[in-house]
């Protein structure tokens, strides 16, 4: 049980990362989009939102001590408003 509980820890971690890759690589085609939806600092926010799903997603979701923020990152990514 313990080996499925890590392997969907890297999987989950995975997820994170390759979100933050794609926010830190492509900040001003992610910028454009945020810029269209209304948010005022459209290149800061993207790539500060990179560096949370960085560091609060991919980095705390595999320690075990450290998986409650992970978790909190990932339900927070999925509860923003779509309009």
């Amino acid at each position: 049980m313990d080996v499925l509980v890590l392997i969907g820890r890297i999987l989950l971690a995975a997820l994170f990362l390759g979100s933050a890759v794609g926010h830190l690589t492509r900040t001003k085609v992610m910028a454009g989009y945020a810029s269209s939806r209304g948010v005022p600092v459209a290149v800061p926010a993207t790539f500060g939102s990179g560096l949370l799903l960085l560091l609060l997603g991919s980095l705390s979701v595999l320690p075990r001590c450290l998986g409650r923020p992970g978790g909190c990152c990932w339900s927070c990514s999925w509860c923003r408003p779509c309009c």
